[in-house]
């Protein structure tokens, strides 16, 4: 919407020359809307970024050539030196008022060359040690830089580094840190927050939904209920940062991470076998599991289950519960999570017979559940982009249609005559579509542009 205001202001000398407004309306539009904000120098941060790295580089590599012959002391010297050098010039170009980018770019060389030094130190001192807490230490200064500072670029390179930790201990060593999730949110959600930075929130919400699968989904029995979990977080937050006036962007992208997470679990629920696999997959609690284990899981469901209930108490109290928002972005979400967590979680306290008898039917349920939902979700895209002229909405409703029917040949439409007319009916459907989102986008084109009465001379 910025950009948009910033290219309408951009076209009113161009609108008043042709006749199009008057320079009175021109003046009063130029009044109405706020001076541009500073915006971070991206083009600046990320071109000097990538020189000062390519730099650093080029300097390590020249010390290497010698390095086997350096004494420690040197190579100590070297390291040391290096990040002085860094981090020094980003103090003198903050100090002197040069553009932000370039002092980022410096102090990001510092943090880079900073993570280097952890291993060359090791390698010099022939340390061998567990290889992820050298991305934790990596990471930990990164996050006091980018509070200190304040700076997006550390923010971005240690939510970065957190979830690189907690896949390499997932990978390599069989153990889940649970402490990641809390260290991005704590860190450099937090610091999205302040800063108001989108692009640190969007990094800071993959690394967390990263975080939390790696972290709480300790074996496969529990994966799909941590991502669901976490998606339906992500969109109660959404929610409850819709009135949030200093920080709008932030329930957009905490909104787009949830759903781009929660789709593709819903549609891996729409197909039977799969939804069979998945309940058959179950977690036995009465093997009395240790509590690091089934502790934090429980956490994140009873976090979940309470900022639902904090975003619907919200809803209702603002009278939006009945809006296609509240039922596709926190209903429908809500529903499936309660299906799927209460068909995993029931079946753990019944006798192996009840249990192979229940099953099939349990799993039946869900995966119409889910179909259902899915379907809602096709058709309210639909009908809200064609309603609202949006071609955003139009485009993924459609997309999201043709996804469901093919994918449906494998395991509902057996004849060629049905698929054949499931074709033919998702194309006369799209074909209406289409036709109505024109007839729509007309009529709303001629209802805002209007002619100016002093300029018909």
């Amino acid at each position: 919407m910025a950009k948009l205001e910033h290219r309408i202001l951009e076209k009113l000398d161009e609108w008043t020359a042709a006749g199009l407004i008057s320079p009175d309306q021109a003046a009063a539009i130029r009044a109405s809307e706020p001076a541009p904000k500073s915006t971070t120098p991206w083009g600046i941060m990320i071109f000097a970024g990538f020189g000062a790295v390519v730099l650093g580089l080029g300097v390590i590599l020249l010390f290497a050539y010698n390095w086997d012959q350096m004494h420690k002391f040197g190579k100590l010297a070297v390291v040391f030196g290096a990040l002085a050098v860094a981090h020094g010039t980003g103090i003198i170009l903050r100090r002197k008022n040069q553009p932000s980018g370039f002092a980022d770019a410096a102090f990001l060389l510092g943090t880079m060359l900073f993570g280097a030094g952890i291993w060359l130190v090791a390698q010099i001192y022939h340390i061998s040690a567990h290889y992820p807490n050298a991305f934790v230490v990596w990471a930990v200064g990164a996050l006091l830089l980018a509070w200190l500072l304040p700076s997006v670029a550390q923010g971005l390179l240690a939510a970065v580094l957190i979830s690189v930790w907690a896949c390499c201990e997932a990978a390599s060593y069989g153990s889940h840190p649970m402490v990641a999730p809390l260290l991005v949110l704590a860190g450099t959600g937090w610091l999205a927050w302040r800063m108001r930075s989108p692009v640190l929130l969007a990094v800071a919400a993959v690394s967390f939904v990263v975080s939390m699968a790696v972290g709480l989904a300790f074996n496969s029995e529990c994966v799909m209920a941590v991502l669901l979990g976490t998606a339906l977080l992500l969109g109660s937050a959404a929610w409850l940062a819709r009135d949030c006036a200093s920080f709008p962007a932030a329930a957009r992208i905490l909104q787009a991470t949830g759903t781009i997470l929660y789709l593709p679990l819903l549609f891996i629920l729409t197909f039977n076998d799969t939804a069979k696999s998945l309940l058959m997959d179950r977690y036995d609690w009465r093997q009395q599991p240790p509590l690091g284990e089934w502790l934090p899981l429980v956490i994140l469901m009873l976090a979940v289950v309470g900022l639902t209930a904090v975003a619907c108490y919200r809803a209702v109290v603002a009278r939006r519960f009945t809006t296609p928002e509240f039922r596709s972005q926190l209903l429908a979400p809500a529903l499936i999570f309660t299906g799927y967590l209460t068909a995993w979680w029931w079946p753990t306290i019944l006798p192996h017979e009840s249990f192979v008898t229940y099953l099939p039917g349990a799993a039946s349920m869900l995966c119409a559940a889910a179909n259902a939902i899915f379907i809602y979700h096709i058709l309210g895209n639909l009908w809200a982009g064609c309603r609202s002229a949006r071609l955003r909405q139009v485009v993924g409703g459609s997309l999201l249609l043709a996804v469901w029917i093919f994918a449906r040949f494998a395991d509902l439409f057996d004849s060629l005559l049905v698929r054949g007319t499931m074709f033919m009916v998702m194309g006369a459907g799209l074909f209406a579509v289409a036709m109505i989102y024109h007839r729509n986008k007309k009529h709303a084109l001629a209802t805002t542009i209007t002619p100016n009465p002093g300029m018909e001379n």
